[in-house]
């Protein structure tokens, strides 16, 4: 359903039951708010959603409604902020060139085996970490986050994980 010139947040107002549905594209339109979708969108197969090119401000918890979802493509929008809690269990994030304005440190503690592979947050607003640590791939990323999350949460995430993170999870070294 992309280039619709779907409005806003009132693009889906009624119960919509799509139990087969796999991808959803509705890129290239005006949507604001991705709430109509977790609301009235009933998917439970779903894996792709495809929301670049339009204006999203901010993420809902994707995963309580969709449990088979794994790539969020939701670049060239508004977002503000990008939550850990908005894409936990997402293997595919595409969040390039949107309004973000720092990264939460605890973005780096959903990396790992059979999670987060691919986190895409260039053309954003922050400056920390700086373009030659993104430009390193996703697992450079997510450790220099890592490195910056407290000591407490870190050793808590090292015990549940198993992970085999650097001894104090930073990449110092690329700051």
């Amino acid at each position: 359903m992309p280039h619709n010139q779907l409005v806003g947040e009132g693009f889906l107002t009624e119960e919509l039951d799509l139990t087969a549905l796999r991808e959803l594209n509705l890129a290239n339109n005006r949507i604001t708010s991705l709430a109509p979708l977790t609301t009235h969108l009933r998917a439970p197969n779903l894996q792709k959603i495809d929301m670049s090119f339009n204006r999203v401000v901010s993420l809902p918890v994707l995963r309580d409604s969709f449990p088979s979802l794994t790539v969020l493509l939701i670049s060239n929008n508004h977002l503000e902020a990008l939550d850990p809690d908005s894409i936990r269990g997402l293997k595919v994030v595409d969040a390039n060139n949107n309004d973000i304005a720092h990264l939460n440190p605890r973005l780096g503690l959903l990396g790992g085996a059979g999670n987060l592979e691919r986190l895409d947050v260039n053309g954003n607003r922050f400056r920390v970490p700086r373009w030659n640590v993104l430009d390193r791939g996703t697992e450079a990323t997510l450790r220099w986050l890592r490195g910056r999350v407290p000591v407490a949460e870190m050793a808590e995430w090292k015990a549940k994980a198993g992970n085999n993170a650097d001894e104090d999870g930073s990449c110092n070294e690329l700051d």
